[in-house]
């Protein structure tokens, strides 16, 4: 499997990648403070993000050579450690623009040759190779495993133990992969070949800095089988009603779901109705936790946790009101980038 073929195809941004879905992760309690940090529920995470066997090119490569088999000598490589940029490591050269496309603009190629002073002249379209093993916890046995990577720039191909597992397009989205059917006993090894550019990066154009690279976190993740695919959850502030709308694993379907909030609970799909709540707005951004909890016969299953809030919005006359205040919004671009 060559990275190439998709790399100029605007009809594929991800090949094998699971479905978006709100952000939460299983854990195995069922309560949590109001102060815990939701991602630091990691109770079925394992993070990736150290010691990764690295090699950079300041183009794409012809074909993989094997670098994706678990037996590949890759003892010559750098050594790094996730997020990074790999122009921050001294791989690459940053490069800042505006409007003007980093490479010549010829929709959907990236490939086209760049003018002599250009730094896609020198460095068409840097791409790097990484590789890790890892051994899985031992209570994983049983459940079902993802690879999730909260950002890489731009167009990423994942190969687990030798096996092509997926691919995607889309920098700052969340991709995520089923290696389930791919991970081994005892050790296994992931491989990733990513490059700067591909036809994705002409919707990624915007005055900022070009970087390229895994730049969010990179974990595994295991679910049972039976597990909450996704969830929204909704806070209506006119009678103070929390509910919920869930997707389930297809082994999820003799599955009940529970909804607990403020030391209530019921059963979806019922709702709870909070007697008093506070309002949220920027200046006191008042959150409530929210758990989902899936049950069979045999206990309980899954348990995710969110936070939502009260508020009202509303254009009345051309006027924004918030909660019944009008305000005015004033906005600026943010980047994830750091000054220094």
């Amino acid at each position: 499997m060559n990275i190439r073929q998709f790399l100029e195809d605007p009809t594929v941004f991800g090949v094998n990648k699971l479905a978006p879905r709100t952000a939460s992760w299983p854990s195995s309690r069922i309560e949590i403070g109001d102060d815990d940090f939701l991602y630091d529920v990691a109770d079925w995470r394992l993070c990736l993000n150290d010691a990764w066997h690295f090699r950079w090119f300041p183009d794409v490569p012809p074909a993989p050579d094997g670098f994706e088999q678990p037996s590949f000598d890759d003892s010559g490589w750098n050594t790094i450690d996730l997020p990074a940029n790999w122009e921050c490591l001294g791989f690459g050269t940053p490069l800042y623009s505006n409007y003007t496309y980093p490479f010549p603009s010829d929709p959907p190629r990236i490939s086209t040759p760049a003018p002599a002073d250009w730094t896609t002249a020198r460095e068409p379209n840097p791409t790097a190779r990484l590789r890790r093993r890892l051994i899985l916890p031992e209570n994983w046995a049983g459940r079902l495993v993802r690879l999730a990577f909260g950002g890489a720039q731009t167009a990423l191909m994942v190969w687990c133990n030798g096996a092509f597992v997926g691919y995607s397009e889309d920098s700052m989205g969340v991709a995520e992969f089923d290696l389930t059917d791919k991970l081994q006993p005892g050790e296994n090894t992931i491989a990733l070949e990513i490059c700067k550019y591909s036809s994705a990066s002409y919707l990624e154009d915007q005055d900022f800095w070009r970087l390229s690279g895994i730049f969010r976190d990179v974990f595994l993740y295991a679910v049972d089988p039976k597990h909450l695919v996704d969830a929204a959850i909704h806070a209506d502030a006119l009678t103070g009603t929390i509910s919920a709308e869930v997707e389930l694993s297809p082994a999820a379907q003799d599955c009940t779901v529970e909804l607990h909030c403020r030391g209530r609970v019921a059963t979806l799909p019922h709702a709870i109705i909070l007697d008093a709540f506070q309002l949220w707005n920027a200046e006191t951004p008042f959150l409530y936790t929210v758990s989902l909890v899936l049950r069979d016969a045999d206990g309980i299953r899954d348990i995710r946790h969110f936070r939502t809030g009260f508020r009202t919005e509303a254009i009345r006359d051309g006027v924004f009101y918030l909660n019944d205040v009008p305000i005015k919004l004033r906005g600026v671009n943010r980047h994830e980038h750091d000054p220094q």
